[in-house]
């Protein structure tokens, strides 16, 4: 029974699904992308906190927005295999826009709400209004979901003046919401303009945006790597979040983990080994799975049949063993694909295989993905009990919704 249970996942592996029937998959789950909404007056510096974040150019940014009302667009990142929505509105106070109908259909809809007021900018009294509005007709967002971004520093050289500026602005966006609220300062500026450095406050802004959306921390704590391997693994880890994602939510169905998670983690290899030019075949499955170690299968197909089973108890099952499930197949997805991006890259550059660093890999990738989702069942927005409630009073709009299904 053992035998015919390996060789089962090991199909699946070798021979997993299409991308396509993996998006079929989330979008029938229901799950929502974690959508960042944006809102600050005109030229506060919306489109170069996107660009900042993404690594994208001024015009891969515009392009990459589709509208989702007549006042606002929405920006998937990544475009191909989404882990977080982008959402702007026009800037508040241009000419003949009207936010009041956004603030109250667009707060629905989101989970995090980045401010961005410009430091040089004493007149915020369209951004101390939209707050007010949106804390009333968005209660799901918690002080602790809003994030105030101090922007253009440079605009006030004086550190004096640029403090007290900043404290004014911040005193009257708290008063509006009512709470005391999360800030932090940058400058992005462009390197013609010889202004050093160019993208100040980038690293703090991550970390904020971190504590705000914690299902998209992983990608948010990238840091500046020296080596080449990890450089790529940047570029890679928001497809490999995808799956892991995927898998997590594949998995807290009954019985059908034990072959949808396999299947999803090995279209992960195929699509990681394609980005290295190379082929993943049967070859490349057993090595790979040595470089692991020997008692990696074993308690991989120990630990995914024990997850069914948990599953299939009454009451308890559909509570703790889903929810375990789902994050244990979000954590070893994660993981596997961050040790076969290692694996993957030697490989391609003919470097021998160093089996202790790949295992290293691993078991920190577990660790760095279980906090990770830790964090998203702890404190995730989804989670808010009156968010699903408006959800479902919402349910005959939905359509409209920019919360829509990754992918779609």
């Amino acid at each position: 029974m053992f035998k015919r249970a390996a060789k089962t996942l090991y199909d699946a592996v070798i021979n997993p699904p299409a991308d396509e029937e993996l998006k079929e998959s989330w979008k029938k789950s229901g799950v929502s992308l974690p959508v960042l909404w944006l809102v600050g007056k005109t030229g506060a510096g919306k489109s170069s906190v996107i660009q900042k974040l993404t690594g994208y150019d001024e015009v891969e940014v515009g392009n990459g927005f589709r509208p989702c009302t007549q006042t606002a667009a929405v920006f998937d990142y990544p475009q191909q295999q989404a882990i977080l929505r982008f959402l702007d509105t026009k800037g508040l106070g241009e000419v003949g826009y009207d936010p009041a109908e956004d603030l109250k259909l667009l707060g629905k809809q989101s989970h995090a709400l980045i401010v961005l007021a410009r430091v040089s900018d004493n007149e915020q009294s369209q951004i101390t209004q939209a707050l007010r509005a949106i804390r009333k007709s968005a209660r799901h967002i918690k002080p602790e979901s809003v994030l105030i971004v101090h922007s253009c520093l440079h605009q006030v050289p004086n550190d004096s003046d640029r403090q007290r500026a900043i404290q004014s602005n911040q005193q009257s966006f708290e008063q509006a919401w009512g709470k005391p609220l999360d800030y932090c300062e940058i400058d992005f500026t462009d390197p013609a303009d010889g202004l050093a450095p160019h993208d100040r406050g980038i690293d703090e802004l991550r970390a904020a945006l971190a504590d705000k959306l914690p299902s998209v921390q992983l990608w948010l704590h990238q840091q500046r790597h020296d080596d080449a391997e990890s450089k790529n693994f940047e570029r890679l880890q928001p497809q490999v979040l995808w799956y892991a994602g995927t898998a997590g939510l594949s998995d807290a169905i009954p019985l059908a983990g034990l072959v949808t998670v396999p299947a999803t983690q090995g279209k992960m290899l195929h699509s990681l080994a394609q980005q290295y030019d190379l082929q993943w075949d049967r070859r490349s499955i057993t090595e790979f799975i040595g470089v692991l170690g020997t008692g990696f299968a074993i308690s991989y197909l120990g630990s995914l049949g024990g997850r069914q089973l948990a599953k299939l108890v009454p009451a308890l099952g559909q509570t703790v063993g889903s929810a375990t499930a789902a994050t244990v197949s979000f954590v070893s997805t994660y993981a596997i694909g961050r040790a076969a991006c290692v694996y993957l890259y030697k490989r391609s550059v003919g470097e021998s295989i160093d089996k202790a660093d790949i295992q290293a890999k691993y078991k920190a990738a577990l660790k760095e993905g279980g906090e990770a989702r830790k964090a998203v069942l702890k404190n995730g927005p989804l989670k808010d009990k009156r968010a699903k409630n408006d959800s479902k009073k919402d349910a005959a709009t939905e359509s409209n919704s920019v919360v829509e299904n990754p992918n779609e």
